[in-house]
């Protein structure tokens, strides 16, 4: 029974001194000095602010992103006024198409409009003259593919009608 007391209170000994030893000083010394570089290397980057975004657009609008082509954007149009829209293809061999969706409803798709050699697409586009039509709006530019007809990429932009 001695024995046993003796024991518990080595076991309790051993628990208490391994639990005030600093937790870093169970790390190997590598993982120590990687973990000090690094916190260094943070220290002395000055962190960037974000950039301003123009208010109505999206930061995904005017670049290119996997499985996106473009519209460049769209300011402020006018009822009955004829507007060029440009966009570009991600690929060659792709079609693009546009549809409008003004404040009220949406417009037909203008389709198979073939990129030049830039992979620029430009659409010519009446915007309608009715009252209601005015407020936010969306251009939605499709892309296909040339030989299949699938569908291989998509963009938006949003504009306003006064």
């Amino acid at each position: 029974m001695l024995r046993a007391r003796a024991l518990l209170l080595v076991v309790l000994a051993l628990v208490l001194l391994a639990s005030t030893e600093p937790v870093a000083a169970a790390r190997p010394p590598a993982d120590l000095k990687v973990a000090r570089k690094t916190a260094a290397q943070k220290e002395k980057q000055p962190s960037k602010p974000p950039r301003p975004t123009p208010e109505g657009k999206k930061k995904e609008d005017t670049t290119i992103t996997l499985n996106k082509g473009t519209i460049d954007p769209i300011g402020p149009l006018t009822r009955g006024q004829t507007v060029e829209i440009h966009a570009t293809a991600l690929r060659t061999g792709e079609l693009c198409a546009l549809q409008m969706f003004y404040a009220d409803r949406a417009t037909k798709v203008i389709r198979e409009v073939v990129p030049d050699e830039k992979k620029r697409c430009v659409f010519s586009v009446q915007v309608p003259d009715r009252p209601t039509a005015v407020g936010a709006g969306k251009a939605k530019l499709i892309l296909t593919k040339a030989t299949s007809g699938k569908k291989s990429g998509e963009a938006s932009q949003v504009f306003s009608v006064v």
